[in-house]
């Protein structure tokens, strides 16, 4: 193997060792595809000209590998990423649970362990995908301490295993009959970052993505997300996006992200209570 020009030579490592890090969400044999494709964003990003500077290349080349791995299990187990989707959700709606974050690592577990970093757990308790609090608490009962979010979705988790369906949740009704058309040229009319924030990771009740309770075409919502269609439909299926995955399309912090959504929210209700 031809030695790899810097940066890049000494991003390597940071790849080798964040890619170890959540080998049992890929196979094996698939190790060397996602340290290239790790290797062809770092290096489509250093050609960026435009692109604002690095302010840690090593912690960047984490964040990417971390990327290529979500990439790569949404598009092989869809299953999985969409209960992901409800663990997480449940983790931050029920006030018996807590998830924070502590460098890189999503960690969740009880209130009381808050700010905790994870604990190795290997338990083999049977779950129920049905009743995902219940099931938490029983893994938070054995552990007895918080793990982080991606021992968890492995716990549930197996390839092959079918995933039970939650009951449907009634949708919002966010349709434009329901909200109008006002609601949506408000939205429209955000900052292009406040958009972006807002809508990939906007929710329904059930923790999956609302955009298809708005009534309105997925042509209209990439122009409204300053994205080609083409774009959109790739991330279609992975949406509602996490934080993380939405500060790394931004180039911005996961804290940025959090208040550029709350600046949208609030300033759409300043509108709305206008009407």
């Amino acid at each position: 193997m031809h030695a790899l020009p810097d940066p890049l030579g000494e991003a390597d490592e940071v790849i080798r060792r964040s890619l170890m890090k959540r080998r049992g969400m890929f196979e094996p044999d698939d190790f060397d595809d996602l340290r290239s494709e790790v290797m062809l964003r770092l290096v489509r990003r250093l050609e960026d000209r435009e692109a604002e500077p690095i302010a840690s290349f090593p912690d960047y080349v984490a964040i990417v590998a971390f990327h290529v791995v979500d990439d790569y299990v949404r598009k092989r187990y869809p299953d999985r990423a969409r209960l992901a989707n409800r663990i997480r959700f449940t983790l931050t709606r029920d006030d018996r649970f807590a998830l924070w974050e502590i460098g890189r690592e999503l960690v969740a577990g009880l209130p009381a362990w808050e700010g905790r970093r994870a604990i190795p757990f290997s338990g083999g308790m049977a779950v129920d995908h049905t009743d995902i609090p219940g099931s938490l608490l029983g893994i938070f009962r054995e552990s007895g301490g918080p793990l982080g979010l991606h021992a968890i979705v492995s716990l549930f988790w197996k390839p092959g295993r079918p995933v039970a369906a939650p009951a449907p949740a009634p949708a919002p009704q966010m349709d434009r009959t329901n909200v109008g058309e006002k609601l949506w040229k408000e939205i429209r009319d955000l900052p292009l970052r406040q958009r972006i924030a807002l809508l990939l990771h906007l929710r329904d009740d059930s923790g999956e993505s609302a955009l298809v309770h708005l009534g309105v075409g997925r042509d209209e919502i990439a122009a409204t997300l300053g994205m080609p269609d083409a774009e959109l439909a790739a991330i279609w299926e992975a949406l509602p996006l996490d934080d993380n995955r939405i500060a790394a399309r931004l180039e911005a912090t996961r804290q940025q992200v959090i208040n550029l959504r709350k600046c949208a929210r609030e300033r759409l209700a300043r509108r709305i209570a206008r009407w």
